[in-house]
């Protein structure tokens, strides 16, 4: 049944203890104290305390040249129904939201030229259609309390109770019902990556993504904690043996430094962070004194044998051991979790020392052997010369 102009009436003298109307044209004094109330105000009041979803809507508006005198671009003017601000964003999905805005009188004043801004409209353009019987209980004790004013003055302290109490269930019935907010990008996941991303919200105790292109706020956070090169720093981590690569690398004969070492490499294609430099296949000799420098190293040897992780590692979890995607969940876990409403941080931070021990445990006694690769100038400088695997 939906809310009417008599039941809101009715509903307000049921409080005063009144009794009610047959309709709402119904010729009693009391009929024209709450059209008093009703017409002037009493609505738009309750409307801008709850900023109910029914009276919501979003409306894109193109700036000016400000005709005040601000620091900001661009001046919006607010649509003629407005009623109370919910929040200006850039986007029409509302994922970007403006903070550094100023709301002057009529006007929004941004340095965004197009702005999407959600609003409460007012109560002659919202009207009663889509009410909410919650709200709709508010707006009839506030107006019962308005009321006993003239009627009963005793019952006021007793109704201001009655509205507070409504209005916090006004504000939860439409939070309840208000759509999480959608992820700021529409990329889908891979399967490993979703299996990852599923296991980071089970430590915070969150419910699971039901699908690789899943569009919510759990995501968005996640996202955001992942592109924040949350791999690299796991990667770096320490020198893990599942990721290393190890490459016998040649000094390239077209470069002639002037002076220092004598001879100059090229790092492989793939380097993300170097682990080490040896004179011997063995890892045996570790080479120091050598610079860095112009995406090359320089030393006074003509072959070199260098271990480093690859970058083939960072965008590829297939590649890597579980025990590794159990710790990359939990350093997920702890970056996004504090973001994301009602996760259990604790839990989360002391599963990621668990099993950030663990992992490292595991990598040092699973570690395979490597097998050689042959770097930069090798096949134009090594005929004759056999290839063998690690011991």
């Amino acid at each position: 049944m939906a809310v009417t102009k008599l039941t809101l009436y009715n509903n307000a003298l049921i409080l005063l203890g009144q009794r009610v109307l047959a309709s709402d044209t119904e010729d009693r004094p009391n009929r024209y104290k709450i059209d008093a109330l009703y017409d002037n105000g009493a609505v738009d009041y309750c409307l801008e305390m709850v900023k109910p979803r029914f009276a919501a809507k979003l409306e894109t508006i193109t700036g000016g040249t400000p005709t005040l005198v601000t620091g900001y671009t661009y001046e919006a003017d607010l649509p003629a129904s407005f009623q109370s601000l919910i929040g200006v964003y850039a986007d029409p999905s509302m994922d970007q939201e403006i903070t550094r805005y100023t709301h002057e009188a009529d006007k929004i004043l941004s340095d965004v030229e197009d702005i999407y801004v959600r609003y409460v409209q007012d109560f002659t353009t919202a009207g009663l259609t889509n009410m909410s019987h919650s709200f709709g209980n508010l707006v009839s004790a506030f107006i019962a309390r308005e009321l006993s004013v003239t009627i009963d003055p005793d019952e006021y302290e007793n109704l201001a109770g009655i509205v507070d109490a409504r209005l916090e269930i006004s504000i939860a019935n439409d939070t309840d019902t208000e759509a999480e907010n959608k992820g700021l990008t529409s990329t889908d996941l891979t399967p490993d990556w979703l299996k990852i991303y599923n296991d980071a919200l089970q430590l915070l105790g969150q419910p699971r993504l039901v699908s690789i292109s899943e569009d919510s706020l759990r995501k968005s956070q996640l996202d955001i904690a992942r592109e924040s090169e949350l791999v690299e720093a796991c990667l770096e981590d320490t020198a893990w043996g599942f990721g290393g690569e190890s490459a016998k690398v040649f000094y390239d004969p077209s470069i002639n430094p002037d002076f220092g070492p004598r001879y100059a490499f090229d790092k492989p294609t793939d380097l993300h962070r170097l682990d080490g430099i040896w004179a011997d296949e063995y890892h045996n000799h570790p080479i120091r004194e050598y610079s860095d420098e112009g995406g090359r190293w320089f030393t006074d040897h003509q072959i070199i044998y260098v271990k480093y992780i690859s970058k083939d590692y960072l965008t590829t979890p297939s590649n890597w051991p579980s025990y590794f995607k159990r710790f990359v969940a939990a350093q997920l876990a702890i970056d996004a979790g504090p973001s994301i409403p009602n996760s259990d941080v604790k839990n989360a931070q002391e599963k990621y020392t668990m099993r950030r021990n663990e992992a490292m445990s595991t990598d040092a006694i699973q570690t395979p052997p490597r097998r050689f690769t042959e770097g930069s100038w090798a096949s134009s400088r090594s005929s004759g010369n056999s290839r063998r695997n690690r011991p």
